[in-house]
């Protein structure tokens, strides 16, 4: 993944989650740990483009990200919630997205 790229990216990524936050399914989604979801909702935006989901509050929420080893341009997204209007439950949704060289 070049420079360029790896930033076009991170941006696309960002602007997928904003999307599913705007359509309310995020909060939805990262609220009851559903990484996976998460993860096929944003490959169906960017299908070219591989990607793992993890879900934190103050710790780990899902299952951790193991890269394998011959993976070496691997970067990441962050995105934030605070909860849902009934619960305050911040969320880091961190998106690791490769693949793209």
């Amino acid at each position: 993944m070049q420079e360029f790229s790896k930033v076009n990216y991170k941006l696309k990524v960002h602007k997928a989650l904003e999307t599913l936050d705007n359509i309310g399914k995020l909060r939805y989604y990262a609220l009851t740990n559903n990484s996976e979801t998460i993860k096929n909702e944003i490959k169906a935006m960017i299908p070219e483009i591989d990607l793992f989901v993890v879900i934190y509050d103050d710790v780990n929420l899902t299952e951790e990200f193991n890269p394998p080893i011959y993976l070496r341009n691997i970067v990441s997204v962050s995105y934030y919630i605070s909860g849902d209007i009934e619960t305050y439950s911040p969320r880091e949704i961190r998106v690791y997205i490769w693949g793209t060289e």
